[in-house]
């Protein structure tokens, strides 16, 4: 579905990580590389998709029973390289809270030892409204990235992704935050796809404590990527096995545990985050398919 858009750039990079995975010795040889091209293209795309959250996810955490001030905000945009500007700080005149978050890639050449979201390069705005309490059980956000400014995440290995829409997250529980994509867009390659995903965001640990610094997140759930021309071309994932992540110094950019299937137009993939079942924070996944699998070292 995916690989007809990507042109030289990922072909060069698919043929370094044969040439590099096969000295390993970690590729299946009866596959081939090309054959996983749509699974490898996902990955960097359902990143970009839940980075946006995370990082709304964090700032919302850490102002979340007295609303936003400008200390809080000045020591959150050094860790995140970006600069803000704060709409509504109050929940007590009945709008909640709103504030943005403007990017600058040149920031992220910056050194900042407290950088847990991913150690990739960002542009673009986020826009955010929370209309209570952040804590409480029903309280309600949404993250608003526009077209004319969406949030970009620049993968050396893969090359821009843009993504735009609003992401709409609800507390459904005390410890549990569900996450819908609503009219959301991707663009890779000069060529756009619609997402959809409902996603349930859950704490293993962390959740009462401010911001996400050392807490340790699941997801599942389900959704799809699909051509904006093509609604028939569509790439259909759902985690079957719970995915982990520990926000930590240079671990927050992988899963450490856990499985999703994805579904394209002519073939079915099992992406396991944990392939040797250690836990560690690693970017390497294992991709199967019919013909064979493929270790491949993702976003």
């Amino acid at each position: 579905m995916f690989k007809r858009f990507l042109g030289v750039k990922l072909s060069i990079g698919a043929m370094l990580f044969v040439a590099w995975l096969s000295s390993c010795q970690r590729i299946n040889q009866s596959s081939e590389s090309k054959d996983f091209e749509d699974a490898k293209e996902f990955l960097y795309v359902q990143h970009a998709t839940w980075v946006a959250v995370q990082i709304a996810e964090h700032i919302n955490s850490t102002g979340s029973t007295l609303g936003l001030n400008t200390f809080m905000m000045d020591s959150l945009s050094k860790q995140l390289k970006s600069t803000y500007f704060i709409k509504d700080s109050s929940y007590l005149d009945n709008n909640g809270i709103e504030y943005e978050l403007y990017f600058n890639p040149q920031n992220a050449s910056i050194y900042n030892p407290y950088q847990h979201f991913t150690s990739y390069k960002f542009d673009g705005k986020l826009k955010v409204i929370i209309d209570q309490n952040y804590r409480e059980i029903g309280s309600k956000s949404e993250i608003i990235i526009e077209e004319s400014n969406p949030f970009m995440i620049d993968y050396p290995s893969f090359g821009m992704v843009k993504i735009f829409g609003t992401i709409e997250m609800e507390r459904i529980a005390v410890s549990t935050i569900n996450i819908k994509y609503k009219d959301f867009k991707v663009v890779f390659d000069s060529d756009k796809f619609n997402w959809d995903a409902d996603i349930e965001y859950s704490w293993l640990s962390g959740a009462e404590t401010d911001g996400l610094w050392n807490d340790q997140i699941q997801f599942k759930g389900n959704g799809y990527l699909a051509e904006q021309n093509d609604s028939n071309d569509k790439a259909e994932f759902s985690i079957v096995n719970v995915l982990t992540k520990s926000f930590e110094p240079g671990c927050s950019d992988y899963f450490q545990f856990g499985s999703l299937s994805l579904k394209t137009h002519d073939d079915e993939f099992l992406i396991d985050f944990d392939p040797f079942k250690n836990g560690s924070c690693s970017s390497l996944v294992r991709i199967s398919n019919r013909k064979g699998e493929l270790e491949f070292v993702g976003p």
